[in-house]
């Protein structure tokens, strides 16, 4: 990397006089509208003499703020980035009633979604350049179920996947008796889920809970929920449960159709998503590399300084490799 990355101990300097300079400088936003009429909200940025466009997929409960130092690095090494906020997050069109329930109808939606962000946006801003994906957490399940229904119509060259979903987490109940149970709760479908235990955004900070080992960075995106009532998505409702775990176990199903070269990056303290899915996608996706972060915990990019390190020299030797 010709960037120097933000250690534990300068990043609140960092992110005040080199990232918000540049974010209020350099990065663009604006929404395009989807076919369903839901205006999407997105945000990139491209250097001169960009190599390459990578497509930022975000997580659940996710939105741009978490990935302001991320795609700082993406741009200083020289690649485009485009950020959409998917349905339901951020500044894009939400179905819940409230700010800080999560719901979406179908994963395929999200995929939809992504097609139709990637042909509305990135291939207009981008006409020219090879076309990456960087994907965390449930933005994983997303890039799946895309690259199985989309990847022939188009050219992704390599898909990072960060802590993919593939597997919901139901602490050993299989997933067909919830998704029966979630089906009798149609008329619940926007409302919160109550297994989630989180009953709307919760103010205090519980940074030994998260899925990160940056006390830094967890406080540096808390403060946006905070801030910002549109950041604080929180509760999954029944609609997006029995979503999530129709469209992985969907997903699945689909793994070895995936033709795009993709990189596993999985934590060994994973506390978000099923490990059994990682164990999928490793054996039946048929061109992939896999590396292991046994000290990290879910978000690997915000693990410890060394992990960090290690992350970022693994994802961009990816993409030099398919540049």
């Amino acid at each position: 990397m010709r960037t120097e990355l933000f250690g534990e101990e300068n990043f609140e300097e960092k992110m005040q006089t080199a990232v918000k300079p540049w974010l209020a400088a350099t990065v663009r936003d604006g929404y395009f509208t989807a076919s369903d009429g839901a205006k999407l909200h997105y945000h990139f940025a491209i250097p001169e003499n960009a190599k390459a466009a990578i497509i930022l997929v975000h997580g659940y409960c996710e939105f741009y703020g978490k990935y302001h130092e991320l795609s700082y690095y993406l741009f200083n090494e020289g690649y485009a980035f485009f950020f959409m906020e998917q349905r339901g997050y951020g500044y894009s069109h939400r179905d819940a009633r409230r700010k800080d329930f999560v719901y979406i109808d179908s994963f395929d939606t999200y995929a939809k979604d992504l097609k139709e962000f990637f042909d509305n946006v990135v291939n207009k801003e981008a006409p020219d350049l090879k076309k990456f994906i960087l994907s965390h957490s449930m933005g994983g399940a997303v890039t799946t179920t895309f690259l199985e229904q989309y990847g022939k119509e188009i050219n992704i060259t390599a898909a990072v996947l960060c802590s993919p979903l593939i597997k919901m987490e139901t602490k050993g109940i299989p997933a067909a008796p919830i998704i029966a149970y979630l089906s009798l709760m149609i008329l619940l479908g926007k409302k919160y889920a109550p297994f989630t235990k989180k009953d709307g955004f919760n103010p205090v900070e519980n940074f030994p809970a998260s899925g990160t080992l940056s006390a830094v960075r967890y406080h540096y995106l808390f403060e946006q929920r905070l801030n910002d009532e549109n950041f604080r998505t929180w509760s999954a409702t029944y609609g997006w449960s029995k979503a999530a775990l129709k469209g992985t176990r969907k997903l699945q199903k689909h793994l070895g159709e995936i033709q795009t070269d993709l990189l596993l990056l999985t934590a060994g303290r994973e506390n978000q998503v099923s490990p059994k899915g990682f164990d999928l996608l490793i054996k039946k996706a048929p061109n992939i590399t896999a590396l292991h972060f046994p000290g990290s915990k879910h978000e690997i990019f915000n693990s410890t300084d060394e992990d960090r390190e290690r992350f970022y020299t693994e994802v961009f030797n990816f993409f030099e490799e398919h540049l």
